[in-house]
């Protein structure tokens, strides 16, 4: 390509000159040693022209793209002998350094016969305890002297190794927990295998699920120390519903103030735990394997409310209504409940539900 540009350049840069050479007639030149005759003025000027255009092409060759290699050899390969692409060097593996958010953290190495996630935990606070000058009364009666923090404190640490040997499903974990506040280090673990997705079998120490579970949701939890699953009012919510839903018209009673008031907007307001267990107890003649789950809860200062769905079978007794053939068909209601809590007990109740819904869900 070069060449071809070189080529054309030369014919544009002579064919002017030869015609101003053919029109302006000079002197003949003295043949050199050779026998060629020197070259005149105008041609070492076009010589000198060529040249630069030459060093011009040079420079703008070196600009353009280097072309793609063969399709045959990979740019992390090289051609060995006989033409055979040999392997220069190993490409990153996406599976190293990757950091996964849900808590497992961040993935060093995974093979299909081994792996290794490392995930940390940290929690630094701030205590105030002002002001400075504080007494406490023990059971003796002898006053102390409190000795207040106003400081930053770096409170515990955790550290998981985690993943599987030989075979994915073939787990383990080792656990390294240090606690400050307490001078407490801990290392701590266990292995398991997964037999099938309903059936797996561990051994070692973990943490028993729950709402505080050392592992899974941890240390995504809402607060430090507690979460809305720990209110002693979300517990009462839930007792209180497993008595509803029973089948005892006394199993209620432990949970309600003697004066408390529920209020269905279905079935009317009930003060006290007499009219309370009355109407609890004429329900469960036509309901007896009434069944109400909790699903979500919402707290606030003075209560918490919920979500659940209710549900029960048409008995012989509501045939009449609903008809022989919905008898032994199980019907459902969603609805919502406001729990209104004092001392530790539901002082008032406020059911919301559909009334046409039970019939609804059996057609």
């Amino acid at each position: 390509m070069k060449s071809d540009l070189i080529a054309v350049l030369l014919v544009a840069f002579l064919a002017i000159p030869c015609v101003s050479i053919a029109q302006t007639p000079n002197a003949s030149p003295v043949p050199n040693a050779n026998g060629q005759a020197p070259p005149t003025e105008r041609e070492r000027a076009l010589m000198l022209e060529l040249q630069k255009v030459e060093e011009r092409l040079k420079t703008i060759e070196q600009q353009l793209p280097q072309a793609p290699a063969p399709a045959s050899v990979t740019p992390q390969q090289s051609v060995g002998v006989g033409g055979s692409p040999q392997a220069t060097a190993e490409s990153e593996r996406s599976s190293y350094g990757v950091l996964d958010a849900s808590g497992q953290g961040f993935l060093v190495a995974e093979t299909p016969h081994a792996a290794l996630w490392i995930g940390g935990y940290a929690l630094v606070r701030y205590m105030n305890q002002m002001p400075a000058d504080q007494t406490f009364t023990d059971h003796l009666g002898n006053v102390n002297t409190v000795d207040p923090r106003n400081d930053f404190q770096f409170h515990r640490a955790m550290i998981n190794f985690r993943g599987y040997l030989g075979s994915p499903k073939l787990r383990y974990q080792i656990t390294a927990w240090a606690v400050m506040s307490t001078n407490q280090t801990t290392i701590y673990g266990f292995i398991g295998y997964q037999f099938h997705k309903t059936f797996n079998a561990y051994g070692g120490t973990s943490s028993i699920g729950g709402s505080r579970s050392l592992s899974g949701s941890h240390p995504f939890w809402l607060g430090n120390d507690r979460v809305m699953a720990d209110d002693p009012r979300i517990q009462l919510a839930r007792d209180l519903f497993a008595a509803w839903s029973s089948g005892d018209a006394d199993a209620p009673e432990p949970f309600l103030h003697p004066d408390a008031v529920l209020s269905d907007i279905v079935g009317g307001e009930h003060h006290g735990w007499p009219a309370i267990r009355a109407f609890f107890a004429d329900g469960l003649k036509v309901w007896p394997d009434l069944q109400l789950i909790p699903d979500q809860f919402w707290t606030s200062d003075d209560g918490v409310a919920l979500s659940w769905l209710m549900s029960a079978t048409v008995t012989d007794r509501a045939g009449g209504h609903f008809g022989a053939d919905a008898v032994g068909k199980t019907w459902h209601s969603a609805g919502m409940t406001w729990l209104r809590v004092v001392d530790g007990r539901v002082a008032f109740e406020m059911d919301y539900h559909d009334r046409g819904a039970i019939e609804a869900s059996l057609r």
